[in-house]
């Protein structure tokens, strides 16, 4: 128990200060990943690939910290939420993540309900669809829609189609009259994946 506290304790102070891109390399002749900076060149078919592989890195130590139950574990997903650019395609992290701990996602929740920051919420509940597919981010997803830019809104839209709830279909139905034609297409996307899922 007292080696897991120090492990933990170890992982957050690195966390928070290493400001360089980071990346976990699979061993071979191991069970377990190697934590390093990363390495990761650009591809054209993903944009900001480094990025975003240092997003899913960082999210994978945090959801580490919380399955743990380190005690510093909200903070350390406050400041990951802080941080984090929104142009960066957030969405894109998650493609690289198996479905977090449902401890992170009880962190997620309590920051949704205690934090009045609209920005750092709607983060959170970004983090809370795309991550744990939990329907609870989909009011603050669906309020926050008229507010954000035309980019953001298509994050919503395919975060919306990641929980995949019937929750949705009335919003996603109103967005294909949009007049945008991506808006209709990223929510005619969402709209099937909430009804065949």
């Amino acid at each position: 128990q007292e080696d897991r506290e120090i492990c933990m304790e170890f992982l957050y102070n690195f966390l928070r200060s290493q400001s360089q891109k980071l990346m976990f390399l699979p061993q071979k002749y191991f069970i377990g990943q190697t934590l390093l900076p990363s390495e990761i060149g650009y591809r054209p078919d993903i944009a900001n690939f480094p990025q975003v592989v240092n997003q899913a890195t960082r999210l994978q130590i945090l959801g580490i910290l919380s399955e743990n139950g380190y005690h510093q574990a909200s903070d350390a997903f406050l400041d990951y939420l802080e941080s984090e650019n929104w142009e960066i395609p957030l969405y894109a992290s998650f493609l690289y993540l198996e479905e977090g701990p449902s401890e992170a996602f009880e962190i997620l929740k309590n920051i949704l309900v205690s934090t009045r920051d609209s920005k750092l919420k709607l983060k959170a509940a970004l983090v809370l669809a795309f991550w744990g597919k939990d329907p609870q981010a989909l009011t603050i997803l669906e309020d926050s829609f008229s507010s954000v830019d035309r980019r953001q809104q298509l994050y919503l839209l395919e975060a919306m189609g990641r929980v995949a709830s019937k929750q949705s279909l009335p919003f996603l139905v109103e967005q294909l009259k949009d007049p945008s034609k991506r808006v209709r297409l990223i929510a005619a996307a969402s709209l099937l994946q909430c009804l065949y899922h």
